[in-house]
């Protein structure tokens, strides 16, 4: 799933993650599956998220818009069977000095470990990646590299 800022909220695309290894050409594009998606939005001025909002995008849709005026979280409480890419980090980036409990832990290690499989198929530029591994707050970082 690509995530990108629009204007009024959140623009989410199904497209295929792995590119390069068969000739693309017969590469099945068309086909969709239905998604559940579980969303959570920051709340402003703080390292808190709102609790978790239950949606699903449906087979038949290639985009959906999930309205909001603040950043979104998409499937950040575990490991899902696809990758969430988003256009851009910095909403997900720790204020320094923060401490973070588990919950949090594991959003952050989620967001970073699909930013890893997005550069590593090409999706997503590595400086991103490397900037957002190093505002995450995570501990050890680099043992995702």
């Amino acid at each position: 799933l690509n995530v990108r800022k629009v204007e009024g909220g959140y623009e989410v695309r199904q497209r295929r993650f792995h590119r390069g290894f068969i000739d693309e050409n017969y590469r099945d594009q068309s086909t969709r599956w239905t998604i559940p998606l579980t969303i959570r939005r920051k709340i402003p001025l703080t390292e808190e998220w709102r609790e978790v909002e239950s949606r699903v995008m449906w087979s038949q849709y290639d985009v959906i818009f999930i309205e909001s005026a603040s950043p979104i979280l998409i499937n950040s409480d575990g490991q899902y069977y696809y990758r969430v890419i988003y256009d851009d980090y910095k909403p997900f980036y720790a204020h320094p000095n923060t401490t973070m409990n588990t919950e949090r832990r594991l959003q952050q290690t989620k967001v970073l470990d699909d930013a890893m499989g997005g550069m590593l198929s090409g999706y997503i530029d590595p400086s991103l990646v490397f900037r957002f591994a190093a505002h995450s707050g995570i501990d050890m970082p680099n043992s995702f590299f």
